[in-house]
């Protein structure tokens, strides 16, 4: 009989306390699978928009161009921007600005 009266207490203390408990709990847990699903999609978001962005950089033929302008300077003025290595900041302005450029395309 004394089992009786621990389980209608346990029922009543989950009506009275558990419940809020237990949905704050799940409300919790539903919004981190939420941000951990958004972050995943942001993720493969930017993957998905970064080779479109090497792919158009490809058609374009941007880099080829770049080179020859690199080909056609001075020889003093080219060693003083790879010392402060201006080739690779270039390359990386054009891949975020076209890669910033698809990312809008896509939604992000």
């Amino acid at each position: 009989m004394e089992w009786l009266v621990e389980f209608t207490d346990s029922i009543l203390d989950f009506v009275e306390e558990g419940q809020y408990n237990f949905f704050q709990e799940l409300m919790a847990w539903v919004m981190i699978k939420a941000t951990i699903w958004k972050m995943e999609g942001m993720l493969w978001s930017a993957q998905f928009s970064w080779g479109v962005a090497q792919a158009v950089l490809d058609n374009l033929t941007i880099g080829d161009q770049v080179e020859q302008l690199w080909q056609q300077t001075d020889s003093y003025v080219l060693s003083w921007l790879n010392y402060f290595k201006i080739p690779q900041a270039l390359n990386m302005v054009l891949t975020a600005g076209t890669t910033k450029f698809v990312m809008r395309m896509v939604g992000w």
